[in-house]
């Protein structure tokens, strides 16, 4: 009886093959880990914006709409957001002056309000406010506004002075070209670094829109947006409210 051989032709005493280190042992392949996203595409979904963060407030107010408001409108508004902003800042309130007298002579203020911290948009320091709508805030005609009483003033304390160029519509620029004419008349009156900053309509815009109530004064809500305000006068609340029959009965039903 032949006895069967191993791969290299030897015979072994069971007959079987023997194992040598040429034949390994058969193994299970391992289980495929799913493939992890590259980097580029984590990042990539991470910076994408969510769709509620680009959905815009109905309070917000275009810049557009703040180049058209007359004299008597930045007036108003500033009345209100002065006093708005100083409660938010926790600042005195009753500091808070606006000359309503437009054809006054104001001396180079139409407004005051105290150093307020935090707030970006009152300062640390007091400030002088001068409003000007329409082509009175053109950086030719500020000039000689820094060197009138009151701002000089201001100014010589260490306070500050600033401008509402309501009209002012070319950004950075049109601000920064403003504040020229207006430092360098300052600097003539013998203040080395005067404290004076310039709003035009991109930046009022900004700070009515933080505003909800004072936001509304100069771009209405409409549709289903209203404020308390505009609900109480509303002409459905100005009688008496008497029910229906059918109203009396449900309440006397309520009742029993």
């Amino acid at each position: 009886m032949s006895k069967k051989k191993s791969k290299k032709g030897k015979p072994t005493a069971s007959g079987k093959p023997r194992r040598t280190g040429g034949a390994k042992a058969s193994k299970r392949p391992a289980p495929k880990r799913p493939a992890r996203p590259s980097r580029l595409k984590v990042r990539a979904v991470a910076a994408t914006p969510s769709p509620v963060a680009t959905i815009g407030r109905p309070w917000s107010v275009a810049p557009t709409r703040i180049e058209k408001l007359s004299d008597v409108e930045l007036n108003g508004l500033m009345s209100h957001l002065l006093l708005a902003e100083a409660r938010r800042a926790g600042a005195d309130v009753t500091r808070v002056i606006v000359n309503n007298q437009l054809k006054a002579g104001d001396e180079g203020c139409d407004a005051e309000s105290p150093a307020a911290t935090p707030s970006e948009w009152l300062g640390e320091k007091a400030t002088c406010w001068q409003l000007k709508a329409g082509g009175a805030g053109m950086p030719s005609r500020l000039r000689g506004e820094a060197k009138k009483p009151i701002p000089r003033a201001f100014l010589a304390r260490g306070d500050r002075f600033v401008v509402i160029a309501s009209e002012c519509s070319n950004g950075s620029k049109g601000e920064a070209d403003r504040l020229k004419q207006l430092t360098d008349d300052a600097r003539a009156v013998g203040i080395k670094k005067p404290n004076i900053d310039v709003l035009g309509s991109e930046r009022l815009a900004t700070w009515v829109s933080e505003h909800p109530a004072v936001a509304e004064i100069v771009a209405p809500l409409g549709g289903p947006w209203a404020t308390l305000e505009h609900w109480l006068n509303d002409p459905h609340h100005k009688n008496p409210w008497s029910a229906t029959s059918d109203q009396v009965k449900q309440v006397a039903a309520t009742r029993a």
